[in-house]
C-alpha cells in the first residue's frame, strides 16, 4: 500500500508541477499590465481562459486538466491513505 501511496503522491506533484508551467506560460501571454498578480486561479478555470485568449487556449485546456487531476490524486492520496492506517 505504501508503493501505491507513493506513486499517487508522485503523480499528484507531477500534476501540480505541470499546471504551475501552464500558468506561467498563461501569465506571459497576458497583456503587461492586465493580469501579472494572479494567484494560479485553480478553479475559476472561464477567468483563465478568458485571459489566456486564443492563442493560449491549448495552455488553458492542458492547465485545466492538469489542476483537476492535481486534485483527484490528492483525494485519491486521502482515500487511500485512511484505508491503509486501517
Amino acid at each position: 500500500m505504501n508503493v501505491l501511496l507513493g506513486v499517487v503522491l508522485l503523480f499528484a506533484v507531477l500534476s501540480a508541477v505541470l499546471a504551475a508551467v501552464q500558468a506561467v506560460a498563461i501569465s506571459r501571454m497576458a497583456q503587461a499590465g492586465e493580469w501579472r498578480g494572479w494567484l494560479f486561479g485553480w478553479w475559476r478555470f472561464a477567468d483563465v481562459e478568458q485571459r489566456a485568449g486564443l492563442a493560449g487556449e491549448a495552455q488553458a485546456a492542458i492547465y485545466k486538466r492538469a489542476v483537476i487531476a492535481f486534485v483527484v490524486f490528492v483525494l485519491l492520496g486521502l482515500l487511500l491513505s485512511g484505508i491503509a492506517s486501517r
